[in-house]
């Protein structure tokens, strides 16, 4: 479905959009609606975009304790009264807001009955009902701006925790390429951009039916960012990627896209201007408090973070209309009166400032939103580094009050600087875990593996040729002037140590039928999507339903449980009884070879020999047994 949006009020070829994400309206935190009526109704007012874009997770679906996942009503109507007075008070109508599901907005929806979304949203009251949707924004200049929503939610929604990843479809993504394909026969690309927007990181995102994937084809249509949320911020601030495909053809230039995860309203009241100037993305985000500290913004459209901002594909830098110029969208509830921007070179170690234009006002004397350009001399600023030169635009209103951007680097040659991650940033960005989750879970069965048969096979090698002992000897008495490495003593023991574990015939054969089970069989059984609903199982492949006729559904959602259970239970107490099978035989050892020795007629010295005795004061087994009692804990968790 796709919609037309006359945004006329604008600069040439200047568009500007709003994002939300992550509102988890909740019955037991009133205060996120009440934020978002107040706080963002100004905000929107202040900003007055084309569009706004709420993408997912609209309610919250928890309990008070968040232990139990499930849709409450009253949250629905909470969100569908607090949208309307946001629209009202902004004084933006309801047809510029685009809000899709998120995974919450799913938990425990096995069918129409308990779909609020279909109820309640701003997309229900505006009668779109397609997972598909499309806005195209019109600005002066004859610019067109396609932004293509999807809703790739599961089809029928489990309760978490296996409700985790976006689930599209064959036929969502043929629906995508339709109307993209069609965007693109009526506006020609050098006129054009496109940006898609959604609820989940392409990382936590799964394959259709036939392996297809949305990030492939968003690349070779040319978009240039997907908006997502999901994450919130609790593994980083600055959750993006760039996407990077061969180009069709003999064409040497790269299919690329950007991947902007915003953070959330819950917790931070974070929200995301985005603006695209002839067709470069550029965007600030902004986070709402209590100070209502956000009276001016200013958002830098050319040129662009160096780091992680996306030109227009079809930009060559030899456009004289506007790479030539400095320019900034700067929104204020109080009168701009100046800009300035300053250029700052970072060669020396440290910022000096090398150039200071004033700007002059071009669009919106009368308009809360106003835009500044400057010429400048861009050929000065070339140079291999993206990271060298960087820009601040720096406003004073008719207060005297003075604003920042923020600092940005800039290449005039088109250059990106390296995207550097932290570790937990590319563990939820740059691990693409839908593909992960097959890796790891039989990674983890080839481990339980080694660690049962190897040591089996070693033993009974041993046994049969009667040099078990001879062995065991040799590592228990083993010391530096013994001869050998310590490495070789090192594998020696954990050799041992396995060989221990696999000779207690019932323990063996009980870890073996157990790694069997979780490969062939059903793990549990229950009721995935809450009481008085279906009942299924949970194996490795998802969930299987038979009364709905469903078979691995969740999958690779069920790694939230498949995982931890494989990696934090199974094979740590697989390496547990092994540790204290040996350690029961060091110490039967160690009392046959020394305390057993002691006669009568030494008294009570010996008795305290044998008291003060480190391995018969069996410390390790009471070590082992607390590491027992943890992956107890962590099981019952």
């Amino acid at each position: 479905e796709e919609t037309e949006i006359d945004f006329s009020d604008a600069p040439d070829a200047v568009a500007w959009a709003v994002q939300i994400s992550d509102l988890h309206v909740s019955v037991f935190h009133p205060n996120r609606a009440e934020d978002l009526e107040i706080l963002a109704s100004r905000f929107l007012a202040l900003v007055r975009p084309a569009l706004v874009l709420v993408t997912g997770d609209l309610t919250d679906a928890k309990n008070r304790d968040l232990s139990v996942t499930r849709q409450d009503e009253a949250e629905w109507m909470q969100y569908q009264k607090t949208m309307k007075h946001v629209s009202k008070e902004s004084r933006l109508p309801q047809s510029v807001f685009f809000d899709l599901r998120g995974n919450h907005d799913r938990f425990g929806v096995p069918n129409r009955e308990l779909d609020f979304f279909s109820r309640y949203s701003i997309s229900a009251d505006m009668n779109r009902v397609d997972p598909v949707q499309a806005a195209t924004v019109t600005v002066p200049g004859g610019w067109k701006y396609l932004f293509l929503g999807f809703d790739d939610t599961m089809a029928i929604g489990l309760r978490g925790p296996t409700n985790l990843f976006g689930h599209p479809t064959d036929s969502m993504l043929g629906k995508m390429v339709s109307l993209l394909e069609g965007f693109e026969k009526k506006q020609a690309p050098s006129s054009s951009a496109k940006v898609a927007f959604g609820h989940f990181p392409m990382s936590f995102t799964a394959s259709s039916e036939s392996g297809r994937r949305p990030e492939e084809i968003l690349a070779r249509h040319g978009i240039s960012a997907y908006l997502c949320g999901h994450l919130h911020t609790k593994f980083g601030k600055q959750l993006y990627r760039l996407h990077s495909y061969p180009g069709s053809g003999t064409s040497s230039r790269k299919n690329e896209f950007w991947e902007w995860e915003i953070g959330d309203w819950r917790g931070s009241r974070t929200v995301r201007v985005l603006s695209l100037d002839h067709g470069h993305t550029s965007f600030v985000d902004i986070r709402l408090d209590g100070t209502m500290n956000f009276t001016t913004i200013v958002l830098p459209t050319y040129p662009l973070d160096s780091r992680f901002m996306k030109r227009h594909p079809a930009y060559t830098g030899d456009d004289e209309d506007h790479g030539d110029r400095i320019r900034a969208l700067v929104f204020s509830e109080v009168p701009i009166t100046s800009a300035v921007a300053k250029v700052y070179d970072s060669k020396s170690g440290s910022l000096r400032l090398v150039d200071e234009l004033d700007m002059q006002l071009t669009w919106g004397p009368n308009n809360k939103a106003v835009f500044y350009e400057t010429r400048w001399r861009r050929n000065r600023y070339s140079d291999p580094s993206a990271l060298r030169y960087w820009l601040e635009v720096l406003v004073t209103d008719s207060s005297g009050r003075k604003t920042a951007s923020e600092l940005r680097p800039f290449s005039v040659d088109g250059k990106v600087a390296e995207l550097k991650w932290g570790f937990s940033e590319f563990l939820v960005m740059g691990v693409q875990w839908g593909d992960a989750y097959l890796l790891l879970f039989w990674l983890s069965i080839g481990l339980l593996a080694a660690v049962l048969l190897l040591p089996r096979l070693a033993y009974v090698r041993l046994k049969q040729k009667k040099a078990y002992k001879n062995f065991v000897s040799s590592v228990l008495a083993w010391n530096t002037k013994s001869g050998g490495s310590y490495l070789e003593y090192a594998l020696k023991s954990v050799g041992w140590i396995f060989m221990e574990g696999s000779r207690n015939a019932g323990l063996w054969w009980g870890q073996l039928a157990l790694v069997t089970w979780l490969v062939f069989l059903p793990w549990f059984w229950g009721y995935p999507f809450g009481d008085g609903h279906a009942a299924g199982y949970l194996s490795r492949t998802g969930w299987h339903i038979q009364e709905l006729g469903k078979s691995g559904l969740a999958s690779p959602d069920v790694l939230v449980i498949v995982l931890p259970f494989l990696y934090m239970v199974v094979l740590p107490l697989s390496v547990v009884i092994a540790g204290l099978s040996a350690e029961r035989a060091a110490c039967e050892a160690h009392q046959a070879k020394h305390c057993g020795k002691t006669s009568k007629s030494e008294g009570s010295k010996a008795k305290v020999e044998k008291k003060r005795c480190v391995v018969c004061s069996r410390w390790r087994r009471k070590a082992l047994l607390a590491v027992c009692l943890l992956i107890g804990w962590l099981h019952w968790r």
